[in-house]
């Protein structure tokens, strides 16, 4: 089970008509509500660090854009001052629906439960594709925190980051989130279009989404 925490008046919207606000990572990056992330569908990291550390030219490779420089080599790089590395890229825009783990009054007094989530996503896929013919894949799933999304300070930090590369794209990379958010424990579904921008807010209304739930 997940917890959509809303709005009383959304609530009723939804028990009546099955409306839902969907989301984009435009939006939320510079939403005035409690949901803002500036770092939404960004993909980067930020380095600052004054340990010794060698980086393979390769590995330089994936943390910066390509955009701005190719890195590729076998050639290793010796750092015995400090290093300032700061990058990012921007994810293709998506379509987002926000959950939690939890009862979170911070966004609205009043929630409804979600249990059959994966059917919850399909109607909602299925409704997007009515709107927008380019809509191709979803997912669902909890957001991870920290990681690439948080400053690297140390070798360790940069090693724990694994296989992490600015320049290639993948689903998962719109389920991360610095680590300052934790502890709203977010669930989220993400739908993916090749239409861009995607719009800031897209209401739906499908009433087979209410059989999904329950209220309290």
């Amino acid at each position: 089970m997940i917890i959509k925490n809303l709005k009383p008046a959304d609530l009723e919207s939804f028990k009546n008509e099955g409306t839902v606000l969907i989301g984009s990572f435009s939006k939320y990056r510079k939403d005035e509500g409690p949901g803002r992330d500036e770092t939404e569908g960004i993909k980067g990291v930020d380095i600052k660090t004054n340990e010794p550390i060698q980086i393979k030219g390769d590995d330089l490779g994936k943390l910066v854009s390509a955009g701005y420089v190719k890195v590729k080599g076998p050639f290793n790089i010796n750092i015995r001052g400090s290093l300032i590395l700061k990058n990012a890229n921007l994810l293709p825009d998506a379509y987002l629906f926000c959950t939690s783990l939890k009862v979170a009054e911070k966004f609205g007094q009043s929630h409804y439960n979600i249990l059959q989530i994966s059917r919850f996503g399909e109607i909602i896929f299925d409704s997007l594709r009515k709107i927008d013919n380019e809509v191709f894949d979803w997912a669902h799933g909890r957001v991870v925190y920290g990681g690439a999304k948080n400053p690297i300070t140390t070798v360790k930090q940069l090693k724990d980051i694994g296989d992490f590369n600015i320049n290639e794209f993948n689903i998962y990379d719109c389920f991360c989130k610095p680590a300052k958010y934790s502890e709203e424990e977010e669930y989220r579904f993400v739908f993916l279009t090749k239409k861009q921008a995607v719009p800031e807010k897209t209401f739906i209304q499908n009433r087979n989404l209410i059989n999904c739930c329950s209220f309290n």
